[in-house]
């Protein structure tokens, strides 16, 4: 028997209403969804979460993108391009909704500030009118879509869903590089030189001929290079080297290297 002063719910009532809010079927389709959300985002920063910028000057069209994603993601809606590169973090995982027509500038401008910096955040384009010529422009440019106004529901989540995929893989190669160049840094000027040679396909023999060293300094040059740069093999090292572009084959005369040992 409950106590008379208990005015809260039964537990029993309230574990029943729980499971049918639970087992109801847009909340089922909504909690699959975000699991999807989820599993684009696994291998990016476990603290972030995907973030949807929309840059419209329409306040109808903010909030019915805000309501439209809102279920799903976190987003953040800004008047004009200024507001937005006030507010932006480019390191935050998530993409950018940007309509074509913005006060004082265009949506082709923010996009190529974006592309200047680096940003590894897919901009999908918006549009109430949309050309094939503008579409092709806008996609050249580097947005991934060109979403046409207004836009249904669906085919904005499928955008948007598409966008954090691409997104995930970009955060990746980024991040690698961002690795190789830490690890690129703790190289010293001479393991530099030796790296490049070693790039070349020189032998140990002709490195230190080249940079007037003995063959044994040539060898504890590469051992901690390869220590370094996490690789284990001579192929490893050129494939890491070719890849992050880092150096070059020494071009100076060996005479003006030998006071650098």
């Amino acid at each position: 028997m409950r106590h008379p002063l208990h005015y809260g719910p039964s537990p029993f009532r309230a574990a029943r209403c729980e499971m049918t809010i639970r087992s109801h079927p847009m909340v089922s389709h909504r909690q699959s969804v975000r699991q999807s959300v989820r599993q684009v985002t696994r291998g990016a920063r476990a603290s972030s979460v995907p973030v949807v910028f929309i840059v419209d000057p329409d306040d109808e069209t903010r909030r019915n993108l805000q309501r439209a994603l809102g279920a799903t993601y976190v987003t953040r809606a800004f008047a004009s391009e200024s507001a937005f590169f006030a507010e932006h973090d480019p390191e935050i995982h998530g993409c950018i909704i940007i309509e074509s027509a913005l006060p004082g500038t265009d949506g082709f401008a923010t996009l190529e500030r974006l592309v200047a910096t680096d940003c590894a955040q897919p901009v999908i384009f918006l549009s109430a009118c949309a050309s094939i010529s503008t579409t092709v422009k806008a996609l050249r440019a580097g947005a991934i879509n060109f979403l046409t106004k207004p836009v249904s529901t669906d085919i904005l989540l499928a955008a948007v869903n598409d966008a954090l995929k691409l997104e995930a893989t970009r955060h990746e190669s980024v991040d690698r590089r961002r690795a190789a160049s830490r690890r690129l840094s703790a190289l010293t000027q001479r393991e530099r030189q030796v790296l490049g040679c070693l790039v070349s396909g020189m032998l140990n023999k002709q490195i230190a001929a080249e940079l007037g060293i003995v063959e044994n300094t040539v060898k504890a040059h590469r051992a901690r290079i390869m220590q370094k740069l996490a690789v284990r093999s001579l192929a490893e090292l050129v494939l890491f080297a070719s890849t992050t572009h880092a150096v070059t084959a020494p071009t100076r005369h060996p005479f003006e290297f030998r006071n650098e040992r």
